[in-house]
């Protein structure tokens, strides 16, 4: 059967920054392929389509089964490409997925008439034996881990266990991916052919802000040859030269991270890299390993320079921690970002002063700063979405130019973004 997948376009057609390719839709592409079908993974954000010309693709290559994936901030965009879909191909089967989807699949079914089914959690294996019944005429309703319409309402079947060989799997079908398209916009990278990959999947920590609705708490690793083979694979097949490991916490294992360094090193795999890291399993050695293999960026959640702050949203780190390990890691020659957020339940200005004290006295390279925004399937969505909008255009990483979401704090929404804007002011000038 033929099958798209798709990643709606962004909330503005101006592309600018970081472009990250879709990987949720490569690895589940690869699972549609060993089973026969045909797909083709549409990249609306890198590619800049149109409507009109995701119409002109329907309607030439008439998909039986249309796969959507998004985050909140795109979910108005993939309502809206479902309606394109079914205006162009009533028979079509359009299903949605991915975070904003696993975390509210009933929702997101009553919210878009045009959506068929829903798919809660990872998606390959799911993804896969729907289509499977879907081409052979079986209901949908069948399928493990699928939500979907019934005359009452919304039915729904167990979700099936997480993947536990994610080996299994596959490689993400890069294959499928025009990867021209995708960037790190960062001093010495531009020029670099650049993808992203992941080593595992899931974290084991429950900050109330993050969420943890697709890959759950419990981290699953590839091996180590698993992942030696992919970049190998990126670098030789297609000229890859730097990439973004997406894990959640990459050196969560610190000994399998020094496997994987040596094996790059011991294949001549020249290649730049970065990841994000908690503090907490940091060690010189580690990060001595972790240079001498290429990694030349450790992008750190910090987050707040208030240890009530942190403990409230169960952060756990430490700020002498944090400061020991950033000043090891530029030790080591490897660049740091880290990354604050504020505007947190209960913060006030003191506790922020204290954020902007602690950023000023750590000195990492970098840092990207946010107003908290509580993402469904996040701890602090369901604790306080009784005053949060219901429109979803307003959920968006907070920047200087916008408003935040909503006031959890002291602090007024006006005030967060002068804030903000000073925090970045106070550390760069």
């Amino acid at each position: 059967m033929k099958v798209f997948l798709t990643r709606p376009r962004l909330f503005s057609d101006d592309v600018k920054g970081n472009v990250m390719p879709p990987l949720s839709l490569a690895y589940i592409a690869t699972s549609l392929l060993k089973r026969g079908h045909e797909v083709r993974i549409i990249d609306q954000a890198a590619a800049g389509i149109s409507q009109d010309e995701l119409k002109l693709l329907l309607g030439r290559e008439k998909p039986g089964v249309v796969g959507i994936s998004s985050m909140t901030s795109e979910i108005f965009s993939a309502y809206s490409d479902a309606g394109l879909v079914k205006d162009m191909l009533p028979n079509c089967t359009v299903v949605l997925g991915g975070v904003h989807a696993s975390a509210l699949p009933e929702q997101s079914l009553r919210e878009c008439r045009f959506v068929d089914a829903v798919i809660a959690g990872e998606g390959e294996q799911v993804f896969s034996e729907l289509v499977d019944d879907i081409q052979e005429g079986r209901p949908i309703s069948d399928v493990p881990g699928v939500y979907y319409r019934t005359k009452a309402g919304v039915g729904a079947n167990k979700r099936p266990d997480l993947i536990r060989d994610i080996d299994s799997i596959g490689f993400p079908a890069y294959n499928l991916l025009d990867i021209k398209k995708y960037r790190y916009s960062q001093k010495g990278w531009t020029s670099l052919r650049f993808t992203t990959m992941m080593t595992s999947r899931g974290c084991p920590y429950a900050c109330t802000f993050c969420a943890h609705s697709v890959f759950g708490r419990r981290v699953r690793f590839h091996s180590v040859e698993y992942v030696a083979d992919c970049i190998e694979f990126l670098y030789r097949r297609l000229g890859i030269r730097g990439i973004g490991f997406m894990d959640d916490t990459f050196a969560i294992n610190p000994k399998r991270v020094i496997r994987i360094c040596r094996a790059i090193k011991m294949r001549g795999l020249k290649i730049i890299w970065y990841c994000i890291c908690n503090v907490n399993t940091i060690t010189f050695p580690l990060l001595k390993e972790m240079r001498s293999a290429g990694c030349v960026k450790i992008s750190y959640g910090l987050e707040s320079g208030d240890p009530e702050m942190l403990a409230k949203v169960k952060k756990v780190i430490t700020l002498k921690q944090a400061e020991r390990v950033v000043a090891m890691t530029k030790k080591a020659g490897i660049e740091t970002l880290a990354f604050f957020m504020i505007g947190f339940p209960g913060e006030t200005r003191a506790s922020l002063a204290r954020t902007k004290e602690f950023a000023k006295a750590v000195k990492p390279d970098f840092v990207s700063i946010a107003i908290l925004c509580p993402f469904p399937g996040s701890d602090m969505y369901e604790e306080h979405k009784k005053k949060l909008p219901k429109d979803w255009k307003r959920y968006q990483m907070t920047t200087v130019e916008e408003l935040p979401i909503a006031q959890l704090g002291e602090l007024s929404v006006e005030e967060l973004q002068q804030e903000l804007k000073g925090f970045y002011r106070e550390f760069y000038l």
